[in-house]
């Protein structure tokens, strides 16, 4: 069956839904947004592309117009970097670069008995900048190689990278960036970065949970339950969970860097890329996991959840 299913051709409405994606993703875009490439890139392709960074950097009035709000506990905000466009009716891409800054006016108390509030300021400020790191070298990478599929030339290619903050509490930050590409079939894959605003630092799913907690096996075992009950519901639903063809693509635990977040009810969701547990038509699957089964195995109990 998963032989079968990598062996279907592309749609051959690839670019009228690539085109969706590129538009919906416009709806998300500020208004305002600065332009970035990378070095060593020419301007000899006729790309919508244009740069006005030194602008800003000169007018505090334009700069501040671009931030974008809310800021998260006084503490944390996002701005639009960066913007690159092009279109030439066989190629698209529309990527929009976020960067994390910290709010050095803020008068948000910090709630960590072992650290003074300047120091989880300047921790918080080191975890910005690492993440803004992260995000430049692989929206670097996503242009550069669309970029030499231009240059080749050869069949329709679209780029669309997009992004939100998905969670805004006193003590958690959370930024979802959302990669859109298209080559003949479209690819979808989801990158979330977290802030833990009490510590300054940058989370990743082990730091929730005790050291001594079997709190993977305990989730691993709450999604599969959830797979199991989606199949039995729904037909068309398929995990590869329990098949004997190819059992190396089972879904068996969820690893200490599996990718999550906080939903509005406080609730962990559990998420997985295309193709990792399931058929792409599945896209990227997620899985609500109930505080009832979280919190004992939590270090911090306190919501995440958006306010």
């Amino acid at each position: 069956m998963k032989q079968s299913y990598m062996e279907i051709k592309p749609p051959e409405d690839g670019k009228e839904r690539l085109q969706k994606v590129i538009a919906s993703a416009r709806k998300k875009k500020r208004r305002q947004t600065v332009f970035r490439y990378l070095k060593n890139t020419g301007l000899s392709m006729a790309a919508a592309l244009v740069f006005f960074i030194s602008a800003v950097n000169m007018n505090s009035s334009m700069a501040s117009a671009m931030a974008e709000i809310p800021v998260l506990g006084e503490l944390v905000k996002v701005t639009q970097f960066g913007r690159y466009q092009y279109e030439n009716g066989r190629f698209e891409a529309d990527v929009s670069v976020p960067h994390v800054s910290v709010d050095t006016d803020s008068r948000a108390e910090v709630k960590d008995e072992d650290a003074s509030r300047e120091q989880v300021r300047e921790k918080t400020k080191k975890s910005a900048a690492q993440i803004n790191r992260e995000i430049d070298r692989m929206t670097d990478i996503l242009i550069s190689e669309f970029k030499q599929t231009v240059d080749l030339g050869v069949s329709y290619n679209g780029l669309s990278v997009s992004n939100e903050v998905i969670t805004n509490t006193e003590d958690w930050f959370t930024l979802k960036l959302t990669v859109d590409q298209m080559a003949g079939s479209s690819s979808e894959t989801v990158y979330y970065y977290h802030i833990d605003k009490r510590t300054g630092e940058v989370a990743q799913l082990s730091d929730l949970f005790r050291k001594d907690s079997d709190y993977q096996d305990s989730i691993s075992r709450e999604i599969k339950r959830q797979m199991r009950r989606q199949m039995k519901e729904d037909e068309k639903c398929v995990y590869w969970l329990e098949e004997s063809d190819i059992p190396e693509w089972n879904f068996k635990t969820i690893t200490s860097k599996q990718k999550f977040y906080f939903n509005k009810k406080g609730n962990l969701v559990i998420c997985f890329d295309e193709y990792e547990v399931a058929p792409g038509y599945m896209g990227c699957p997620e899985f609500e996991i109930p505080q009832k089964l979280t919190q004992s195995l939590m270090q911090k109990t306190s919501s995440r959840g958006e306010e």
